[in-house]
């Protein structure tokens, strides 16, 4: 929520939830606010703001924005959000980055990258293809683990993460598609 702004005897107050920092959001609102134009009008152009309210008790206006909560960046300033729809946002936020062809996003793959993600706190960057699965890259691997038993997967893939991280090992290659083990290769 930022400050109050007396605007002829009404005091307009502006309230924005949003689950990250978005300063340039902010910042964006408050100008288009100081300028005097429609609040409501203005943020129905930008692709970032989810919800919008207005109330008005006499005394003063009140305003209610509600920021899309980007889940996976795709380029600079593009991110996904919950239903992997693109969306402009005008920050540089360090999420994870999701490259995926649009003829590829289905209700199996939201879930599957999501659940990749909570797997890997670390993770850096995460890549789909129809032919081999997911890729995943984190600080100190860059893993391929296919389309299916991801679960298994990511618990091996965490388990290898910890042992990398404790014995202080150099970044590694590893492939998890075999039923019977994987390949690791130094990168």
């Amino acid at each position: 929520m930022f400050s109050l702004l007396e605007n002829d005897k009404k005091i307009i107050s502006v309230n924005i939830s949003m689950s990250m920092n978005c300063i340039e959001c902010v910042s964006d609102i408050k100008k288009n606010l100081y300028k005097g134009r429609n609040l409501g009008a203005y943020v129905k152009t930008k692709d970032w703001v989810k919800a919008f309210s207005k109330s008005d008790s006499g005394k003063g206006l009140s305003y209610s924005l509600v920021l899309k909560d980007p889940l996976f960046r795709s380029n600079k300033n593009f991110y996904f959000d919950h239903e992997f729809d693109l969306f402009f946002m005008p920050s540089s936020l360090q999420i994870p980055k999701l490259s995926i062809k649009e003829d590829a996003v289905s209700n199996v793959t939201i879930s599957q990258a999501n659940t990749i993600k909570e797997y890997l706190s670390d993770l850096i960057a995460l890549n789909y293809s129809e032919l081999s699965g997911w890729e995943i890259q984190t600080k100190k691997v860059n893993a391929y683990i296919g389309k299916t038993d991801l679960d298994n997967r990511l618990e091996k893939l965490t388990n290898i993460i910890k042992n990398l991280e404790q014995n202080d090992l150099k970044p590694i290659i590893l492939d998890l598609r075999y039923h019977q083990g994987y390949v690791l290769k130094n990168s």
